[in-house]
């Protein structure tokens, strides 16, 4: 009766083991998760065959949870990967949870970046920049009616008197008449 016991037992014993292992393989981190939450749940899953008196290797562990990051830790798991020496669990959570606190930083002045610059587009209203583009105001037209300048108002930079344009001033057509003669 005792060996059949035994015997039972070991096989459970077995089955849950294979059964942990599985699971630990086919965990994921999805969308929702954080990295604590996703290294909590390798963490309950290693704590369950410890309490089998399955002992896993700590590589192993850490193969595996690398290999169940999303897309959005692909560089990341690469860069981990890459070292000569394959960090233990703890060590490794330190390093993503660090990651994921430097991701967090950058996007939130990101995120301020782009409120600033929000912010000052409604303060200039809106108005294109640039180079003579973009809409004219109302006060450089000279008038309400978009018409021409009042020629009463625009001073004249060769002769600097007011009436009328550089183009058309009066002193510099009688340097031209004086030159033809």
């Amino acid at each position: 009766m005792f060996d059949a016991l035994v015997t039972l037992y070991q096989s459970v014993n077995l089955s849950r083991i294979m059964l942990l292992k599985n699971k630990l393989t086919r965990t994921r981190m999805s969308k929702i998760d954080t990295i604590a939450s996703y290294l909590m749940k390798i963490t309950e899953l290693r704590d369950q065959h410890v309490a089998i008196g399955e002992l896993s290797d700590e590589s192993e562990l850490v193969r595996k949870t690398l290999n169940g990051f999303g897309l959005s830790w692909h560089h990341f798991v690469q860069c981990i990967c890459a070292r000569e020496k394959l960090p233990t669990f703890y060590k490794l959570w330190d390093d993503f949870i660090g990651e994921e606190t430097r991701l967090e930083t950058v996007s939130a002045s990101f995120d301020e970046a782009q409120d600033l610059a929000l912010i000052r587009k409604v303060i200039k209203g809106g108005k294109k920049g640039g180079f003579g583009k973009g809409k004219k105001k109302k006060e450089d037209s000279g008038s309400l009616n978009h018409g021409k300048k009042d020629p009463i108002h625009v001073k004249c930079f060769k002769c600097n008197k007011f009436g009328h344009y550089a183009s058309k001033c009066p002193e510099k057509r009688g340097k031209g008449n004086q030159q033809q003669k």
